[in-house]
């Protein structure tokens, strides 16, 4: 009888270990980091930049809102110029790092404040390039009122299901009759938030 509950022990002991790490092997989370740790990849600035399109002279996007540079609209007027309106790549840069750092520290503290409130939520460097990406073309406060935030929020752990989710979410933010143009930049950044899960 002794023998057979320690024979029984052991196999469980085994068993247990054995589930374990089948369970590492389908859900590799070394991808997955605290989004405080995270930075804009190489990928995010040359996604910008391409989708921004360099503009030395304020132009009007169609939204009563002024824009120059790289998507810059903070402060910006018609009639504004960058450099000498030809040439203004290093202050057109100059502005993206400057709008992109406050963009990221932004979406990094909903990620604080989530960690204040018991949630640690792990996400990976593209998601967090695609999440910086939409909060720098619709703005802070838009991506904290997001679906895709407000999803990304109930996966307490790395549920594919609610990624999954906050995935699809990202092909119709902000996306209308009036920017129609702007689906085709979601679908990358909806790539990009996906790559590597």
């Amino acid at each position: 009888m002794i023998v057979f509950i320690i024979n029984d022990f052991f196999m469980r002991i085994a068993f247990t270990k054995i589930l374990k790490e089948l369970i590492y092997e389908q859900l590799d989370t070394s991808n997955f980091k605290r989004a405080s740790e995270l930075v804009a990849s190489q990928w995010y600035w040359d996604f910008v930049r391409k989708e921004e399109k360099l503009k030395c002279k304020a132009y009007n996007i169609g939204d009563g809102k002024w824009t120059i540079g790289y998507g810059h609209t903070e402060g910006v007027k018609e009639g504004d110029i960058l450099g000498d309106g030809i040439d203004c790549k290093e202050e057109a840069d100059k502005i993206l790092r400057e709008d992109s750092t406050y963009h990221a520290n932004k979406l990094r503290k909903i990620f604080t404040d989530w960690e204040g409130q018991g949630l640690n939520i792990l996400i990976t460097q593209g998601m967090f390039d695609a999440l910086l990406s939409l909060s720098f073309n619709g703005g802070a406060s838009g991506i904290r009122r997001s679906d895709v935030i407000a999803l990304l929020k109930k996966s307490q752990t790395i549920d594919n299901e609610k990624i999954n989710a906050a995935a699809e979410s990202i092909k119709t933010y902000r996306v209308s009759k009036k920017f129609p143009g702007l689906a085709k930049r979601r679908e990358k950044e909806y790539q990009r938030f996906i790559e590597g899960l």
